[in-house]
């Protein structure tokens, strides 16, 4: 029988358990996204390592499910968490990396609602998984669709995604990003960017995160 799906307020204990969790999940399907690759399973290799950056976005909406006490953006915030397309926002992060994005400005198309780099994630991970019919009755196979460069560059995704998903993750590192970015939730860019600084600040000092990350996130986020 099927759980009733949970959609109330979270503790730091229980938003660090979920964080953890989402973390080692998504290092698991990365795993077997690369058994499957070395074994040229490319078609499938591609869509669990789609699912992996999928459920490695879950952290970042469980720190904001743990500011927020509205129930109705409760109810919205857990809606995204279990929505495959909120979920692969920040996917295309590596690409506009390597062209060069070296600052917030530089990545306006993740807060574009509009932008389709969302649904492409989605639709190529539906294109690995199933057969498909389009146009003019064109079948789609999966085997002829996916090839091994696409999945390396997947994979590719999925391995620096989870890769920087390190920060904000124990209970006390919780706490501290409570600390900081609870009073200013809902707040404009700038009072929440400097909270955010603050809160890598002290994060640092405890040793939570490495030395110099701060300096990194000041230049990334204030940086014209």
């Amino acid at each position: 029988m099927r759980k009733q799906q949970y959609n109330q307020k979270l503790t730091l204990k229980k938003a660090a358990e979920g964080i953890l969790i989402a973390i080692e999940n998504s290092k698991s399907l990365l795993a077997d996204a690369n058994l499957l690759y070395d074994n040229e399973r490319y078609e499938r290799a591609t869509a669990l390592a789609i699912l992996a950056i999928e459920e490695n976005g879950k952290p970042k909406i469980l720190r904001e499910i743990l500011l927020e006490d509205d129930q109705k953006k409760l109810k919205a915030k857990w809606q995204e968490y279990r929505r495959h397309t909120e979920k692969n926002n920040s996917w295309i992060v590596p690409e506009l990396i390597s062209k060069g994005a070296r600052h917030l400005y530089e990545m306006q198309h993740l807060f574009d609602e509009k932008s389709p780099h969302r649904q492409e994630l989605d639709y190529l991970k539906q294109l690995a998984f199933y057969t498909e019919a389009f146009s003019k009755c064109e079948w789609s196979n999966p085997k002829n669709v996916i090839n091994k460069e696409t999945a390396e560059y997947i994979i590719s995704i999925a391995t620096v995604s989870i890769k920087h998903q390190n920060i904000f993750v124990s209970e006390k590192e919780l706490e501290i990003w409570y600390k900081h970015m609870k009073p200013v939730w809902n707040e404009n860019g700038n009072v929440v960017i400097k909270a955010l600084i603050n809160c890598m600040k002290e994060a640092e000092d405890f040793g939570y995160i490495a030395k110099g990350y701060t300096e990194k996130a000041i230049k990334f986020y204030t940086s014209v």
